[in-house]
């Protein structure tokens, strides 16, 4: 059988409509959007996740004194912001993924007092020239 037909039917057996099963794939255009993502990623090799952003060293962010319009013009807008220990949070994040399931990451969490300067901050990276630069 070549085609193979969808049939519906009303209670008094006339077909409401009548699609093959080759012209419902061909004709859906999410399945054809879907596809050329997959496609797409596949050729890409990888995505990333946030805007990277510098990297912090401990001269540019000091607890006490650094102030949320200094972090802003270093760094961008952050990717999350939110509360912790009562205490306003902004988080930078940014991901890197390859093709091959490798994926390499940099955070900066800043905490804030109430005036909204850095209360504490903390900065992790898996970027290799990171990593590198650190170890020496």
């Amino acid at each position: 059988m070549s085609k193979q037909q969808i049939m519906q039917r009303e209670p008094a057996g006339h077909p409401l409509f009548t699609v093959s099963d080759k012209e419902s794939n061909v004709r859906d255009p999410r399945r054809r959007l879907i596809g050329l993502g997959c496609v797409m990623l596949l050729l890409a090799g990888c995505i990333s996740v946030g805007e990277e952003f510098r990297t912090p060293t401990a001269e540019m962010i000091k607890n006490g004194v650094t102030t949320r319009a200094e972090l802003l013009q270093l760094f961008g807008s952050p990717t999350q912001v939110g509360i912790e220990d009562g205490k306003q949070t902004w988080t930078w994040v940014y991901v890197r993924a390859s093709g091959f399931g490798r994926s390499l990451s940099k955070e900066l969490h800043v905490t804030f007092t109430e005036r909204g300067v850095v209360n504490s901050y903390s900065y992790t990276s898996s970027l290799p020239e990171e990593i590198r630069r650190d170890i020496r």
